[in-house]
């Protein structure tokens, strides 16, 4: 159960990782701009972009399962040890994390994916929902790729954000 914000509380920043390869991660804070990038490219890196945390961040990573239907077994291993090497990375840096599902923050945050919709429509609806909370970014100026990453961890920290401050 969420909890009621208070004028004392420590919550904050909060914290979206979008764990594939093509992923990022997205800090959004209580009254200035987030902090944002693509998912950075190796274990230290990404280390040290989460070992520098402020008191009081949380997270939520996007759960990922094991095996996907449809993903081949290459890709799912390298997407997978992804996810578990930033959970290992959260846990090393002290940053208390939960893992959501996709369909628990996407409805969360007032978005579903329509019955029938096509993957790519579906993706830049997600986009178009994060330019809508977020477009003074100036990643909204790069290429889709990076638009995309970056747009999912910060639907997913958003998520977070109204989730820890009791706005869900």
């Amino acid at each position: 159960m969420p909890r009621a914000p208070t004028a004392e509380s420590k919550v904050g920043p909060f914290l979206g990782i979008d764990p594939g390869a093509n992923g990022g991660i997205a800090i959004v804070f209580h009254n200035c701009a987030p902090i944002v990038t693509p998912m950075p490219t190796t274990e230290f890196d990404i280390f040290s972009h989460l070992s520098g945390h402020i008191t009081g961040t949380v997270a939520v990573i996007e759960w990922i399962h094991p095996a996907i239907f449809q993903i081949g077994k290459l890709q799912m291993s390298k997407l997978y040890g992804s996810y578990m090497a930033l959970r290992m990375a959260l846990t090393a840096a002290h940053i208390p994390f939960e893992d959501v599902r996709a369909e628990v923050w996407q409805q969360g945050i007032g978005i579903r994916k329509k019955k029938g919709e096509k993957q790519a429509k579906w993706k830049d609806r997600l986009r178009g929902k994060a330019q809508q909370l977020f477009p003074q970014l100036p990643i909204w100026n790069e290429t889709l790729e990076k638009q995309r990453a970056i747009a999912y961890a910060l639907l997913i920290a958003h998520y977070c954000k109204l989730k820890h401050t009791g706005t869900l």
